[in-house]
């Protein structure tokens, strides 16, 4: 199957999601309390829904997997990725900072996907295997800055449910950032600031271990990949089987090395 073809279905699903998120964001309540403080809301639930509908009559025998519903299996070798709402906490209290996620597998490997976003207009991450990576139908690559004293970098600080190891070492390593960069910046948005790795607005990215789940950044790192950067979990170590749990460095790749030398000295299993 064309992953061109996919990735323009996956465009098409995630921006009439995204669509819809904003026409019901003022009426969307909280739906289900997964605890901990996290929770899903009606609008995750209904964009969730028109993705999986649009999906299942287009492709009836693809599997799926989504953030709410969980695995519908398939009868072939695709299966599609769902966040329907990323930033459903920010959502829920009013911010426009939020976005959709599709992407498609084939044989477990990522073939096809898409962020789409607002806040100031709709924003349309697009990439296929072989074929490149997009942004609002423009073509784009990653920078090509090779020195760690030039780079602008972004890392995702730890939460409170992490352990306290982590949040130590990712703190001491996002110091020893600050003065070894041209600039730091602490994002929680994998689907924007990994987007401004394969534009080439950041050279990179860096996720601590047990953070994001595989729906949360799925289409950003084949967006990467496909844009000439590079992904791998914090020891240089290619991400296989949805595996999140050693962190994710998404770089423009010429830094890459570099960062995961400092990464294998602060998470040093």
């Amino acid at each position: 199957m064309n992953a061109k073809l996919l990735a323009q279905d996956a465009q098409t699903f995630a921006v009439e999601a995204v669509k819809l998120l904003t026409r019901i964001q003022k009426d969307a309540t909280v739906a289900v309390d997964k605890g901990n403080l996290d929770f899903a809301t009606t609008a995750d639930l209904e964009a969730e829904k028109q993705i999986i509908d649009a999906i299942s009559k287009k492709y009836p025998s693809h599997g799926i997997l989504t953030e709410e519903t969980g695995e519908i299996p398939g009868h072939s070798p695709y299966t599609w990725i769902i966040d329907p709402l990323d930033g459903t906490k920010e959502y829920a209290r009013g911010s426009e900072d939020f976005c959709t996620l599709i992407a498609v597998e084939e044989h477990d490997k990522l073939i096809a996907g898409c962020a789409a976003m607002y806040p100031d207009s709709l924003v349309r991450l697009v990439s296929a295997k072989g074929d490149g990576s997009w942004c609002n139908d423009t073509p784009v690559k990653c920078s090509d800055i090779d020195e760690l004293r030039k780079a602008s970098i972004s890392v995702h600080l730890p939460y409170d449910q992490n352990p306290d190891h982590i949040i130590d070492a990712m703190y001491a390593f996002a110091h020893d950032l600050v003065k070894k960069t041209h600039r730091v910046r602490a994002n929680h948005n994998e689907a924007k600031v990994m987007g401004w790795v394969g534009r080439g607005i950041m050279e990179a990215h860096i996720i601590p271990p047990g953070n994001p789940k595989w729906w949360d950044i799925a289409p950003l790192i084949l967006f990467i990949e496909e844009a000439g950067g590079k992904v791998t979990d914090l020891y240089g170590n290619p991400v296989r089987e949805r595996n999140l749990d050693h962190g994710i460095i998404a770089s423009n790749g010429h830094i890459h090395d570099t960062i995961v030398g400092y990464t294998e000295k602060y998470f040093s299993e």
